[in-house]
């Protein structure tokens, strides 16, 4: 990640993104080179992710889950708030601390972690949102490319595209971008950049669509894209500000209606 990159775009485009400067309003999106999706808590939920990993740990350790499900929560509290500010690589970074919270061995964190996907690569619908197939779907329809940015924290990058491929969600996306491959995290530009180069693409137009204000809507209006902050308890299926890029949607279902293709006149 740049030493000198600009944080304090990030942090106030989330802080007005958080106040939810935005008026109702019509679809402000146009046709995009790329449309870039976040995976957990967009694509794929991380709650039940968390309870087979923490299934996985007990197994291996011998302990309740809910105590390994505790030291979990706490891990993440830590590392959650130094994500792009963390020196060592941040998955062995979580697993260290998730090994000293359970008096063990980073390697027998990792052999628990193993375990817990394993759990998950077999109930993988557990983990699909309703909505995503149909969202990558329209992704697919209306964008040249369609691809993934995310960071890891607790396993590696390689475990998530494994479960993207068992949902059969992979085969709607182009390229995948990690924090753990590409040594960069959001909401540092840089994964975006990342993504850009391995399609070929050179200052794309372009649209992200996540769940994080901080790290998805911050971070990809830091890099130019339009952002859409994909919020399931939102009050109304569609909310849009102009003033910063922003649209707020609670369901992909209707991710075709702010993502409009251009039409010949």
């Amino acid at each position: 990640m740049p030493r000198l990159f600009p944080w304090s775009i990030v942090y106030v485009v989330a802080f007005f993104a958080q106040l939810h400067l935005l008026v109702p309003g019509c679809p402000v999106l146009a046709r995009f080179d790329v449309i870039v999706f976040d995976v957990w808590g967009t694509l794929l939920r991380l709650e039940p992710m968390w309870g087979f990993i923490a299934e996985g740990l007990a197994s291996v350790l011998n302990k309740p889950v809910n105590a390994t499900r505790a030291a979990i929560e706490r891990v993440r509290g830590v590392v959650k708030n130094r994500v792009g500010f963390i020196a060592e690589d941040h998955v062995s970074y979580s697993v260290r601390l998730l090994a000293e919270e359970l008096g063990s061995s980073p390697s027998i964190v990792r052999r628990g972690i193993a375990r817990g996907v394993l759990g998950a690569l077999g109930h993988v619908n557990e983990l699909v949102y309703d909505d995503a197939m149909r969202g990558l779907e329209e992704a697919r329809r209306l964008a040249r490319f369609v691809g993934v940015v995310g960071n890891a924290l607790l396993w590696p990058s390689s475990y998530t595209r494994l479960l993207l491929e068992k949902s059969k969600l992979s085969y709607y996306i182009d390229a995948q971008v990690y924090g753990d491959e590409a040594s960069c995290y959001k909401p540092s530009p840089c994964i975006w950049a990342r993504l850009f180069e391995e399609l070929g693409l050179s200052s794309p137009s372009c649209v992200h669509i996540g769940d994080s204000v901080r790290e998805d809507i911050g971070g990809a209006i830091a890099t130019g894209c339009k952002a859409v902050l994909i919020k399931r308890v939102a009050s109304k299926d569609i909310e849009s500000s102009g003033l910063i890029g922003l649209t707020i949607i609670r369901s992909l279902n209707i991710l075709s209606k702010v993502l409009i293709p251009e039409t010949n006149t």
